[in-house]
């Protein structure tokens, strides 16, 4: 099943959210600004993000850009370490 983070300083919001969704069951966890959301992201990468934009310390343009930064360091990483798992040196050519 999916892992939703939801981002909103907006507590109703936020408590209406992970009702809904939890009841369609999908595992829920929620954040009241992106410090928080952030530091939730890093702990556990969520499938699925609801981040509103206006939010107190960090808003949730910003959020979503280092989120995204995150999800595309791991993917780098995961990516060289296949390609170092996959590589095979081609021998030398002798030159005549």
């Amino acid at each position: 099943m999916y892992h939703i983070l939801i981002i909103d300083d907006d507590e109703q919001i936020r408590r209406i959210c992970r009702t809904v969704l939890e009841l369609e069951g999908y595992e829920v966890e929620d954040a009241p600004d992106g410090v928080v959301g952030l530091e939730k992201f890093d702990e556990r990468p969520s499938d699925i993000v609801l981040c509103d934009i206006f939010m107190p310390r960090q808003d949730g343009l910003e959020t979503i850009r280092i989120e995204l930064a995150l999800v595309d360091a791991g993917v780098m990483e995961e990516a060289a370490a296949s390609a170092e798992a996959s590589f095979s040196s081609k021998p030398a050519e002798e030159k005549p």
